[in-house]
């Protein structure tokens, strides 16, 4: 799954792959105050957390949710302008996964 998910990042110059990720989650946690809170997370909290951070943003195309209602791409007209682009990260990320079982 993270192999996929790291697959999956487009900037290849401004990032190097999942690591980067990971790490820009914990500096936001350090300027935010919030580093003590992911310290006492347990498992499958942290699991959850290290799946979001490689879920978001999963090959990310450069516009915004507004940009692609304003222009009805095909991927806001798909996910009826609802939360366009997380829709299809998360849909994108895990599609690869979901079929492994029928190969």
């Amino acid at each position: 799954f993270f192999f996929q998910a790291e697959d999956g990042i487009r900037d290849a110059q401004e990032s190097r792959g999942l690591g980067d990720v990971y790490k820009r989650q914990i500096n936001y946690s350090l300027k935010t105050g919030q580093l003590e809170q992911i310290a006492n997370l347990d498992y499958l909290e942290l699991a959850v957390m290290y799946v979001g951070a490689a879920v978001h943003d999963y090959d990310h195309r450069g516009y915004n949710n507004q940009w692609h209602v304003n222009t009805r791409t095909e991927l806001s007209i798909r996910y009826n302008d609802k939360a366009v682009l997380e829709n299809f990260h998360v849909a994108s990320t895990f599609a690869p996964v979901s079929y492994t079982h029928l190969r």
